[in-house]
């Protein structure tokens, strides 16, 4: 049996606000001492570690699991117990109203606003978001060109990736390039 005083074991910690980011951190330094100090340590014995760290709460919680006697020694299958536990539940109607109410940000660039909507889309539940962060694209932009440019395109194809380019070509027009300072491009793309 390995010795695992001078290791510093991880604990679960109930009381965080985030107990979803607990979780990952707390999946993680588990991980690491079951594939490190513990890896040759039986499932069962890893599944009896993985309740004790979980604490009292933990313990609680495994008693409500109906397991067959190969599912309590399968350390894999504890930890997605727990997973579906501590898993928050999204409201996904918050989260389209979240969504279709997302303005672009003065300074915000195309590309920091559509990484914003994909995160959101994912709470949404739509299944497919391409075509509803282009939408959004054009209800959120803040400029007036952009969203008359995208409004203008009438292929039933356009991806979000054509919208993007088209969306940041058009805010480079007029802007001036700050490594030769001229006009219609941004520096990332200057040749000079």
């Amino acid at each position: 049996m390995a010795t695992i005083a001078p290791i510093n074991t991880p604990k679960f910690n109930w009381e965080s606000s985030d107990r979803e980011t607990e979780w990952r951190r707390f999946k993680l330094m588990c991980n690491v001492l079951f594939r490190g100090p513990l890896k040759d340590e039986d499932d069962d014995v890893k599944c009896g570690y993985l309740i004790n760290w979980m604490g009292p709460d933990g313990a609680e919680v495994y008693s409500t699991w109906q397991l067959t006697n190969e599912e309590k020694s399968d350390v894999n299958i504890h930890f997605e117990k727990f997973e579906a536990h501590l898993k928050p539940q999204t409201n996904f109607r918050l989260a389209r109203f979240r969504f279709r109410h997302m303005k672009q940000g003065k300074d915000q660039s195309i590309e920091a606003f559509v990484a914003e909507l994909k995160l959101i889309i994912k709470e949404c539940q739509y299944g497919e978001g391409e075509q509803h962060i282009i939408d959004a694209l054009i209800f959120g932009s803040n400029n007036t060109r952009v969203q008359a440019k995208l409004l203008e395109d009438t292929d039933p194809n356009l991806t979000l990736q054509k919208a993007i380019e088209k969306a940041k070509s058009i805010e480079a027009y007029g802007g001036i390039c700050k490594k030769c300072h001229k006009k219609n491009h941004w520096a990332n793309v200057c040749i000079m």
